[in-house]
Formats: structure tokens, sequence, C-alpha cells
């Protein structure tokens, strides 16, 4: 559903003050009109970055249900950790490489990473122990660089 809000009359600030909340669907405007219209305020509009990592966290999620269930990849301890992951912030976790008990890969807001480590390892039993260099070793924080590319020398 789509939420438009409508300045109130008078109101010369672009919008910022609403008294009206028209909802897409609406039972008055014709569906393909809402449907034109929402398409529309997307392309405006576009997703926030922290809708574009939920909705990856949703597909990594999705990912590890499909590894467990649908092509049996996964073990009980890779989905007992990605539970945990997710409960502790993760809004993503997912096996990595070939499965069987292997890693796993977790997608946290940069913000959350150290409070996200400290539920983890509070929580996961074989972390609990680990402190320093040895926990360090298990769980840490990446981050992201540029993709793959070919460098061309002459």
């Amino acid at each position: 559903m789509l939420a438009i809000l409508r300045p109130t009359a008078g109101s010369n600030n672009g919008g910022d003050d609403c008294d009206e909340q028209l909802s897409f669907p609406s039972p008055s405007i014709p569906p393909n009109l809402s449907l034109r219209s929402f398409r529309s305020f997307q392309s405006i509009y576009p997703p926030s970055p922290i809708d574009v990592a939920k909705n990856l966290g949703r597909l990594m999620n999705e990912s590890q249900t499909s590894c467990d269930q649908l092509y049996q990849c996964s073990c009980d301890e890779l989905n007992e950790l990605t539970k945990i992951l997710r409960d502790a912030g993760a809004l993503g976790s997912r096996l990595t490489g070939a499965g069987w008990g292997g890693c796993t890969v977790s997608l946290v807001l940069e913000f959350d990473v150290d409070d996200f480590i400290k539920k983890v390892s509070a929580r996961y039993g074989p972390f609990k122990d680990l402190k320093g260099d040895a926990l360090n070793e298990v769980i840490f924080a990446t981050k992201s660089s540029s993709c793959a590319c070919v460098y061309k020398f002459e």
C-alpha cells in the first residue's frame, strides 16, 4: 500500500504540514491509475539505503531457508547460528562456502557491529569463553569494497 500525504490548505512549505492521508489502492481511483501512480512515486522516491539493506537481508534469509530445506546443504548447527545472528541484529544471515558446517555471512548495519558481536559471543555456545584474538579469529566485521574488475597493464 502506498500512502500519500496531502498538504494542508494554504501550506506553502511543500507538504510538510499534512492533514489528510490518501492510500493506494483507493476505491475512488481506478486500479490501473493507482498502480501507475505507485510506479511513478517509486521512480521519484527510490528506496533508502536502509530499505535496500533490509531487502538484501530478507533475500539472504530466504537463501538460507532454501539451502536448508530445498538443497539440504545446511545443518542444524548452521541453522541455529543463523537464527542467533538474526536475533542479535543481523538483517540477514546465511551459510557461505559449500555448506555442510562451514561459515556464515551476515548483513549488519555498521553502527550495530560492536553490539552485534557482543550479543553473538554471549549467546553462541562455542564463542562464550573466547576473548581477544581467539574471538577475533571466529567472528569479525568486514566492509564491502568494489566489485571484481579487470586490470589492463600496458
